[in-house]
């Protein structure tokens, strides 16, 4: 899980180059909330407000206690004064398969994963925990859009090296990331599967340290206030 002692071992490492960032999350996988649809029609379209006025009436499954899921339900719930009822999984397949058959609400997911079954009209995706809509699924609103500017999570995927890697081995791999990132084709089936590159600027190790250091500061202090360990 994603806990204050995870968030310290980063020191051991040494930041080459984030690859892999969400539309507000896909390579930065963008996280979505979902809500089976007919849970979505049954409380007339506004869910926060029913979830609100009925505490821990709704469930909500995660990919376990401490992954980016649980972490934006976390958010989410401190964003809007709601409790819901954590059902932590192993894994997001499973999650969603429960929020597919009707045993759990709702759920925050990735475009990745959770795109062809939005597509299909399995669940009805609420908002995209970002500033901008996803490509993969333009007819989601964004976060802020959606009346939520504060709810934004984003699951990067990047290289780390152990620390006291010599610095010519970073500069090349860093660089040959960087050149696969400018691929055209590499582009193109990110996009399609509902991720983002990082912008050139990103790119860089000193990039991606400050990326993991506003990531600390955004999240443990949410972390330690929930109580939440890992598992």
């Amino acid at each position: 899980g994603i806990v204050p002692p995870y968030f310290a071992d980063w020191r051991n490492a040494r930041p080459i180059a984030p690859y892999h960032k969400g539309d507000g999350h896909v390579t930065d996988d963008t996280l979505m909330t979902h809500a089976l649809i007919r849970v979505y029609e049954r409380v007339g379209g506004h869910l926060t407000a029913y979830a609100a006025a009925h505490p821990h009436k709704l469930t909500f499954g995660s990919a376990g206690t401490g992954s980016i899921s649980h972490l934006t339900y976390l958010l989410y719930t401190h964003l809007t004064n709601t409790q819901l009822e954590h059902v932590p999984y192993r894994g997001s397949s499973q999650s969603m398969n429960d929020l597919l058959s009707g045993q759990i609400d709702m759920s925050f997911e990735q475009v990745v994963s959770a795109g062809p079954n939005i597509v299909a009209g399995g669940v009805k995706a609420l908002a995209v925990t970002a500033p901008r809509r996803a490509a993969a699924i333009p007819a989601v609103p964004s976060a802020t859009e959606a009346g939520l500017p504060e709810l934004q999570t984003t699951a990067w995927t990047a290289l780390f090296f152990p620390k006291g890697t010599p610095q010519p081995i970073v500069e090349r791999i860093n660089a040959a990331l960087d050149k696969a990132m400018r691929d055209d084709a590499v582009a193109k089936r990110l996009a399609e599967l509902g991720a983002d590159l990082p912008a050139e600027t990103e790119r860089t190790p000193q990039a991606l340290g400050k990326l993991v250091r506003s990531e600390i500061d955004k999240w443990v202090p949410l972390i330690n206030a929930a109580g939440v360990v890992g598992n």
